[in-house]
């Protein structure tokens, strides 16, 4: 059974809005959202992800995602995004790491550092961000600090992402807001429904420059 640190599940990566092409998008929060929260799986635990992302042309992203945690604290995670279009694939490694320790009434820190590769030309990107997620009767609060860098540029983009969650409804609400260095901001909304302790559907809206994004995902934990 899926357990975790924190109010809501496991999470992989805040978007990395600009670092290069359609893979934007792909190394990500926990589904649906794009904003990293401060949790992780328990030890011995972890989850697989699968989404399907629809660009404002019509192109359509395949993304698989599955994240473990080996030690208290600390987890791995590992996305794979397809473009059907152009048969492009990005590849991306994450490290998520507990700060202080996870509160379901209150705030608690984490860190997350990662790197995406693009296969056919190589291109890329590293990143990381510190966290901040604050758990209220009404749902849950968080907030990414960081920055992008391309491997072709010798400068760092900031970045800064704040989402909330809503407890109380059949399904689970969020809306979100993602800012970052020469990239258009970007807000979204999105829900999840759990159908089983181990087993979720949900999805997404996002706009960013005057282009929407819609995407639709399952997740199973273990």
């Amino acid at each position: 059974m899926y357990t975790y640190y924190g109010f809501r599940r496991s999470a992989l990566a805040c978007a990395l809005m600009s670092a290069f092409g359609f893979f934007a998008t792909q190394a990500q929060a926990g589904r649906p959202l794009d904003v990293d929260d401060a949790g992780v799986n328990a030890k011995g635990n972890g989850h697989v992800e699968l989404w399907s992302t629809r660009g404002a042309d019509g192109s359509r992203t395949w993304s698989v995602a599955p994240a473990f945690a080996p030690i208290d604290g600390f987890e791995l995670a590992y996305v794979r995004a397809a473009d059907q279009s152009t048969q492009d694939t990005g590849h991306t490694l994450q490290f998520k790491g507990l700060i202080t320790p996870s509160n379901e009434n209150g705030c608690n820190q984490a860190a997350t550092v990662g790197i995406t590769r693009r296969n056919h030309d190589l291109a890329g990107a590293r990143y990381g961000w510190l966290i901040n997620t604050c758990n209220q009767s009404w749902g849950s609060w968080h907030t990414n600090i960081g920055a992008t860098q391309d491997y072709s540029e010798s400068y760092n983009k900031p970045l800064a992402a704040m989402a909330l969650e809503f407890s109380g409804f059949p399904v689970v609400p969020h809306i979100q807001w993602i800012a970052q260095k020469q990239a258009m901001p970007q807000f979204g909304l999105g829900v999840r429904k759990a159908l089983t302790d181990q087993f979720q559907i949900d999805g997404s809206f996002s706009r960013q420059g005057g282009q929407s994004i819609w995407t639709l995902g399952t997740k199973f934990s273990f």
